[in-house]
């Protein structure tokens, strides 16, 4: 049984305003601490280091180290600061002696210490320590984890929320009492990772890495060899169209307001899982056929692994519209549009959605396994593990909970972004294309292992598919769609061909106001995307009534800022420090008319359509091609804090650090 060692750490805020970090303790006992002046870059490092020696054969984890890594490297110098942002390796020099550190966020903290071996001519390392991020393992708040394994009693738990709460106001008069409390954390970490460890074990999942999900992804897919399944198209023109057909989960509502009355969901159970487990071989042929001239195929006719260009144009009005369009980065869902669709969205849309639908070209597919790839699907020895998670899930097994992380994570491999070189020897842009030289060059970006945007395009086209059809069963009682769901006024009853779905009932007053912000009077739905926990519904809710329909909600949402977001921003001093960002909540979601969105009568309880997306006319052309954001950006103060925001992972919810 593998053994961990959970480390955390603690700060304080001065009187002056200042916050220090002060305490960095173990789950074997030991701890550091400074509470005058905090604990310096030298003083952290070789506490890891001499834990590491200690533990030689142990796993070093943290539970959301993200404002512990920033920390830690508090004394870095501009470069090493710059190189930090970046997620390179940084020389951190103190008085004697210099560090190796790579800090990846929310990933893995490594620091090493050695010499310069004369005989050798190379630098030989003393002492190393790696430190994994698991807050991955488990994606919610630590006692939350704690509470769904079991790990402490309810008497456990209400203290740790109550010391959690009490953070913000941490002092040095009660740093035994903030001891104690690290200390047991770390405990109660290890007990966490233990039992994730033994459902592991007892899987067959041998993952190399310990940073969440992802890590137990990698592993089945390099148990099963799918690296050796995966197939990039060669043609140019074939890369433009699956990039086009890339996009992700519908994410949509039909109107804002409150509802009168109870709500009712419909949940598509296992949504991208079950569509990974049916991926087709990627082993086949592309043949290109152009359809300009007429003898476009019929609905039914329609190859569901095939690229479709399409043309769609919607009765204006249309609430439920069939396809999603990307212009400038956004995501839209209009009454008309042209763009390259995956044929198993494509079917799913023409048959629920009316509209005169025009194909002018097609990437057929035909598979090497072709006619019978049911008994040769890639990824098919998924099944016994969603198996194996399902009959946990039926028995209140809180091992289903990383098995259902694994499985979904797989999905997010096959769409992974180029990474950037981390040879140490590097000295070209780390934003270059990768070309190998002979020589072995390995600067620039290199492609994961099993990244597959036709695999990917195809999981999230397929879970599109199912929801438009059952969208379109809801008729004029739809109210939003989430992805994998969809909220009616009315209870549902959808059919089979559409997939299994969990049925469930919302309180009546459900709030809309943004695509992926809505919620309940109680909380008992809650989706505020982008805006974690400061939303209060009954102010929302009487903004609403009162009509004042853009900018309803101010708040000003605390957020440690981190080094990657200190340098966007382009001032060091933003860097470790507690930054108030200004918050607006409008009911005129981006990509709506406004001035057609506010034509109605506003009482409590009215429910009207809005308009669906459009865009603006005389612009239309082709959807663009998925581009990933890039990580390395200046940008105005602004746009930074608006990123910021927009992009605050859910791991973050434990430390608020972006």
């Amino acid at each position: 049984m593998r053994e961990f060692v959970a480390i955390d750490g603690e700060g304080v805020t001065r009187e002056d305003g200042s916050h220090v970090y002060t305490l960095l303790a173990a789950s074997d006992g030991s701890y550091i601490e400074d509470w005058s002046r905090g604990l310096d870059t030298a003083h952290c490092l070789e506490y890891l280091l001499g834990l590491q020696a200690r533990h030689r054969d142990a796993t070093i984890i943290i539970y959301g180290g993200g404002y512990d890594q920033q920390m830690w490297l508090r004394d870095v110098d501009d470069a090493g600061f710059a190189a930090l942002a970046q997620e390179r390796w940084l020389d951190v020099r103190v008085p004697g002696r210099t560090y190796r550190v790579q800090s990846l966020f929310r990933h893995t903290f490594y620091a090493a210490h050695g010499h310069y071996d004369d005989a050798r001519r190379r630098r030989v390392r003393d002492r190393y320590v790696r430190v994994w991020d698991v807050i991955g393992w488990f994606q919610s708040t630590f006692a939350d984890a704690v509470e769904h394994w079991g790990v402490r009693d309810a008497a456990w738990l209400a203290e740790l929320r109550r010391m959690k709460d009490a953070r913000p106001e941490f002092d040095a008069a009660a740093r035994a009492r903030i001891r104690d409390y690290c200390l047991a954390e770390c405990r109660a970490l290890v007990d966490l990772m233990g039992r994730v460890a033994g459902t592991l074990d007892e899987l067959g999942i041998a993952p190399r890495r310990w940073d969440g999900a992802g890590a137990g992804a990698a592993a089945l897919l390099r148990q099963h060899q799918t690296d050796r399944q995966i197939v990039r198209p060669a043609n140019a023109n074939l890369r433009d169209a699956v990039m086009r057909a890339y996009f992700g989960g519908r994410v949509q509502i039909m109107g804002a307001g409150v509802v009168d009355g109870p709500s009712y969901t419909a949940d598509l159970h296992g949504a991208y899982a079950r569509e990974v487990i049916g991926l087709p071989s990627l082993a086949g042929s592309w043949k290109y056929q152009s359809y300009v001239y007429g003898g476009a195929p019929s609905c039914d006719q329609l190859h569901p692994h095939s690229l479709y260009q399409v043309r769609w144009s919607c009765p204006d009005g249309q609430r439920l519209t069939p396809l999603p369009y990307r212009q400038d980065g956004e995501i839209l869902w209009p009454l008309m549009g042209e763009g390259w669709y995956w044929g198993v969205e494509l079917r799913a849309a023409m048959r629920a959605v009316p509209a005169a639908y025009s194909i002018r070209a097609a990437w057929i597919y035909t598979p090497d396994d072709y006619p019978v790839p049911a008994l040769t699907l890639p990824l098919g020895w998924l099944q016994r593990y969603w198996n194996q998670r399902m009959a946990w899930k039926r028995a209140g097994d809180p091992r289903e909970r990383p098995l259902k992380l694994i499985l979904a994570a797989i999905y997010g491999k096959f769409v992974q972004g180029n990474r950037q070189c981390q040879s140490r020897s590097c000295k070209r842009h780390a934003g270059e294309a990768y070309r190998p030289s002979k020589r072995g060059d390995r600067c620039g970006e290199r492609v994961p292992a099993y990244q597959s945007y036709i695999w990917g395009g195809l999981v999230t086209a397929g879970v599109r598919a199912r929801v438009v059809e059952a969208a379109a069963a809801a008729g004029d009682d739809l109210v939003a769609i989430a992805t994998d769901s969809i909220i009616a006024r009315v209870p549902l009853m959808l059919p089979d061909s559409t997939g299994r779905w969990k049925y469930g009932e919302i309180e009546p007053g459900l709030l809309c106001c943004q695509p992926g912000v809505m919620l309940s009077p109680g909380q008992q739905y809650l989706r505020l995307r982008g805006y974690r926990g400061e939303v209060d519904y009954q102010e929302l809710a009487d903004a609403w009534c009162a009509g004042q329909f853009a900018g309803v909600l101010h708040v000003r949402q605390r957020y440690f800022i981190s080094a990657r977001w200190a340098h966007r921003l382009g001032d060091r001093g933003y860097w470790r420090t507690w930054q108030d960002i200004p918050r607006e909540l409008s009911f005129a979601p981006r990509g709506y008319p406004r001035a057609d969105y506010y034509a109605w009568p506003r009482r409590y309880g009215d429910w009207e359509p809005i308009l669906p997306y459009a865009a603006p006319a005389g612009v239309w052309g082709l959807s663009e091609p998925y581009q990933p954001r890039a990580q390395d950006i200046m940008e105005s103060e602004e746009t930074a804090l608006q990123h910021l925001v927009e992009d605050q992972p859910d791991e973050a919810i434990e430390t608020g650090v972006i």
